[in-house]
């Protein structure tokens, strides 16, 4: 133990720390620059990628066809927008065809060049209107465009789309521009055909003055030219209809051209449904042709397959009432047919008899009674229908028949009043 030696251990150990810094001190160059003569190695960057966003992908342009228009003006800018500046070749593109315009083209000046006609579907929400739509025609000449039905009541259905075209309606050689247009009221919409004619220095409506005709199920063109051919189906109403618009049945209207306008020339109705019906119908071949109205009042006494009209199911039966007015009616058939006395009273017997039957109309046989008065006196058929009439519409003690054919002949709204029953009874 001398003063400050270390011990021999711990002296060992520091050296053999010494010599284990020293070779590594040699060993380490040799990692960074090689063990030998080679030159260094320069150490490899790794750059890291930066994360990139891909750039937005645009929005595609909106379609302004895809949007129905929903005004007249909105569909005029539409239309204009549609077809640019120059027109279209097709006349109908497909695109329009797929927003539901219908198209059609025809010389309507006579100039050779072809004008072109759109009928435009235009969405008004809450509208009574049941397919409002606008009628446009482009001129061939000055591509300006022409406005119809301002107040979107053209029909775009699928029969006011068959309607719609431009041809010859007229038999001047140009085309005439024709489509249909829907009248609505409180009670329901009328259907009117329109034919528009260009005159040289304005449009002139050719159709129809009429008001149109209900619930419209078939509109037809037969021919062409002046001697076109219009046929209109409809006039029965929906099975919606309330219950106080009475009976009705459906038609086929033919108009023909007649001084520069279509007029209504027949209007055959579908068979009856209802005796009232049967009726009327007979009573039409009696305004015609009295003989022939015998057999066919005699016929409708024997249609049991025909229903009764009743507004309420407690309402008194109506049969015997137009049963009683076809024996009538033979009566005054034979006596404006002038036949023999007592064919005459023969008839006028059986009024009476058959309606004083129990479950007949009473009214008949005091019209019977008051026409036999009448007639056996000088004036005959005139003198027999003064008394009805005198009869029908002066008050009784007790009574008023007046009001009382007016309500026995009441068959709805749809159907004439029954005030005009009064004046039909004996009209001689």
């Amino acid at each position: 133990m001398g003063g400050g030696r270390l011990p021999r251990e711990e002296t060992l150990r520091r050296r053999a720390a010494l010599a284990l810094a020293a070779g590594l001190l040699f060993l380490l160059p040799g990692c960074f620059f090689g063990g030998d003569d080679s030159p260094p190695v320069t150490p490899t960057v790794i750059a890291l990628a930066t994360p990139t966003v891909p750039p937005p992908t645009p929005s595609p342009t909106p379609d302004v066809l895809a949007t129905p228009p929903t005004s007249l003006i909105n569909a005029r800018g539409w239309l204009q927008l549609a077809l640019g500046p120059n027109g279209v070749n097709p006349p109908c593109p497909e695109r329009l065809r797929k927003a539901g315009v219908a198209c059609a083209d025809g010389d309507v000046d006579g100039d050779a060049l072809p004008e072109l006609a759109y009928l435009v579907p235009v969405r008004v929400p809450g509208s009574p209107l049941p397919f409002p739509s606008a009628v446009f025609i482009r001129n061939g000449r000055s591509q300006k465009l022409d406005e119809f039905s301002s107040d979107l009541t053209a029909d775009s259905s699928l029969i006011g789309i068959a309607f719609f075209g431009l041809s010859d309606r007229t038999g001047d050689g140009k085309a005439d521009l024709t489509y249909l247009e829907n009248q609505c009221g409180a009670t329901g919409c009328k259907t009117v055909a329109v034919v528009q004619a260009w005159d040289g220095t304005a449009w002139r409506d050719a159709g129809p003055a009429d008001t149109g005709i209900i619930n419209v199920d078939s509109v037809t063109w037969e021919g062409a030219g002046g001697t076109s051919v219009l046929r209109i189906h409809g006039g029965k109403l929906p099975a919606s209809a309330p219950p106080e618009a009475g009976p009705s049945r459906a038609s086929t209207t033919t108009f023909r051209l007649s001084a520069g306008r279509y007029t209504a020339d027949t209007v055959e109705y579908d068979p009856p449904e209802y005796l009232y019906q049967a009726f009327l119908d007979v009573d039409a071949i009696f305004e015609k042709d009295k003989a022939a109205s015998i057999a066919a009042f005699e016929a409708l006494l024997d249609r049991d397959d025909l229903k009764d009209w009743k507004s309420r199911p407690d309402q008194k039966d109506r049969r015997p009432s137009l049963e009683g007015f076809a024996l009538f009616r033979i009566v005054l058939a034979q006596a404006v047919m002038q036949a023999d006395t007592a064919t005459v009273t023969a008839a006028i017997d059986r009024v009476i008899l058959l309606s004083a039957q129990p479950g007949f109309e009473p009214l008949f046989v005091n019209v019977a009674m008051e026409f036999r008065r009448g007639y056996n006196g000088d004036d005959g058929l005139i003198g027999g229908c003064g008394a009805v009439n005198l009869y029908l519409s002066r008050p009784a003690a007790g009574s008023d028949t007046r009001a009382y054919v007016e309500q026995l002949f009441n068959y709805g709204y749809a159907n004439p009043p029954g005030s005009s029953w009064l004046s039909r009874i004996c009209p001689f």
